[in-house]
């Protein structure tokens, strides 16, 4: 459990639009039944108590406040509006963010470990999204919540929970690193260096009439499920630890492949390494069941690209939203 310091709320700083609003693309409406994306992202940070909360807390939610104003969407929310029409982004002034500060006696350096831990141990780091809420017979769905964990001397945790829907984790993470250079530098550094990093929202070149009908489909879909909300915690039972490959241990990979597959003109570091953590899955899987009489059996191994470069014409890599294929 953590100890909570503040509950409050982050409006955009004054000088962007008072109104956004964002269609949802076939992209994005793949991802309504994911819910909620959480993540957690761990800095060492050798910082009392005292020093968090009248220095830190401050900059936190003044650089927020900042970045919010050029990323308004992740202040507002996921709207249905009645009869079934499609879902769409939503930002009017007014809105805001949900940010939490708290304090963790847990051990830092056992959490960002990579040992397997126990999945429960993270749940109180990350917050909770709002309620979904009824405006004029609207689901208004709140998109993201942010909340900052101390470990008085040690470091800081930063749990973020995100529709999935509204951006994909490419878009997050640059709205991310936009925050980031607002809180080190100021706006000031930041709009004569970082324009790069303000996001791209025009929907336009993924409403292309080929892709009308797929957007028809996956929106027919996405709505006998109704309301896309927050995602469920892992199971206590789950465990999570992290797996190192070694440089080494990848060219070694890549050469048993290669003496296997002489004809295979280029064996890269992702391909042998996918190879090797899918084998470990399967024979892990085999050993709990003790079932070894489905050895041919056909395994598959999938995973989320990118599509920004892969489209034509490419979108550019600040691009809000989802542009993701498996």
């Amino acid at each position: 459990m953590v100890k909570v310091l503040e509950h409050c709320r982050v409006y955009p700083a004054p000088g962007g639009v008072d109104e956004m609003s964002i269609p949802l693309t076939f992209l994005d409406l793949i991802q309504l039944p994911a819910g909620s994306t959480k993540l957690l992202l761990f800095f060492e940070l050798p910082i009392s108590t005292d020093l968090f909360t009248k220095y830190a807390v401050p900059s936190i939610k003044n650089s927020l406040s900042l970045a919010l104003k050029h990323t308004l969407p992740l202040a507002g929310n996921l709207i249905y509006p009645p009869n079934f029409e499609m879902p769409q982004i939503r930002y009017v002034k007014g809105d805001s963010m949900p940010l939490v500060f708290a304090e963790s006696e847990d051990d830092f350096d056992h959490l960002t470990g990579n040992h397997a831990r126990n999945a429960s141990v993270f749940h109180s780091f990350v917050p909770e999204l709002p309620p979904v809420s009824m405006v004029s017979n609207e689901p208004v769905i709140p998109i993201t919540a942010i909340q900052v964990t101390l470990f008085p001397n040690s470091g800081i945790c930063i749990g973020l929970n995100n529709i999935h829907a509204v951006c994909d984790g490419n878009t997050f993470f640059s709205c991310l690193k936009l925050w980031a250079s607002i809180f080190q530098s100021g706006e000031t550094a930041f709009s004569s260096s970082g324009s790069n990093l303000l996001p791209f929202y025009d929907k336009t070149p993924l409403k292309h009439p080929r892709w009308t009908e797929l957007e028809a489909t996956f929106w027919s879909q996405a709505k006998q499920k109704k309301c896309a909300g927050p995602a469920k915690s892992l199971s206590a039972n789950n465990v999570i630890a992290t797996f190192v490959m070694p440089q080494n241990s990848i060219e070694e990979l890549k050469k048993q492949v290669t003496a296997q597959y002489p004809t295979l003109s280029h064996v890269t570091a992702f391909t042998v390494t996918c190879g090797h953590v899918r084998s470990c899955m399967v024979k892990a899987n085999v050993s709990c069941k003790e079932e070894m009489n489905k050895e041919d059996e056909e395994e598959h191994f999938g995973f989320w690209a990118d599509l920004r470069r892969r489209l034509s014409p490419p979108l550019p890599e600040n691009y809000f939203g989802n542009c993701l294929i498996t």
